[in-house]
């Protein structure tokens, strides 16, 4: 519970940066719709606008989740907040290799439309970002 509080803070901070949190009367209602069938029983829930996506933010089940939608309603991307004890270990020894006087902030599970499926780790200004395998991708700067 610590580790989703923790990222739901982080992700608000650093969302802001980014996009803009909007009224949910301004998110197109196909795209509420969508959600609302897609997770009824979402909680917390706060729109963003980052062109050309709204993003809904919120909790289910207890994690932290985010879906990127399309202006026609179509999910671009999922983020699921994941407990930094779930980091794949190859993950975790590249962290550990590559950023030694970083801690792990947060972290989640991302698949996108086409079902590609990646890790993003937090730790200051910035998310690094790895494959399934735990091979590094990218770093993408706050």
């Amino acid at each position: 519970m610590r580790n989703c509080l923790l990222f739901l803070l982080l992700f608000s901070m650093t969302g802001a940066l980014h996009a803009q949190l909007i009224p949910e009367d301004q998110v197109p209602l196909l795209i509420r719709r969508t959600l609302a069938r897609k997770h009824p029983d979402a909680q917390n829930l706060e729109w963003e606008r980052a062109e050309p996506y709204y993003e809904a933010i919120f909790t289910l089940n207890k994690i932290h989740r985010a879906i990127k939608f399309d202006t026609q309603g179509r999910v671009a991307e999922t983020e699921a907040g994941m407990p930094v004890s779930k980091i794949p270990a190859p993950i975790v020894r590249y962290m550990k290799t590559h950023y030694p006087s970083e801690r792990i902030q947060a972290a989640e599970t991302v698949t996108k439309a086409d079902g590609t499926k990646s890790y993003e780790i937090r730790i200051t200004g910035m998310e690094v970002v790895f494959d399934t395998v735990g091979k590094f991708l990218e770093e993408e700067k706050d």
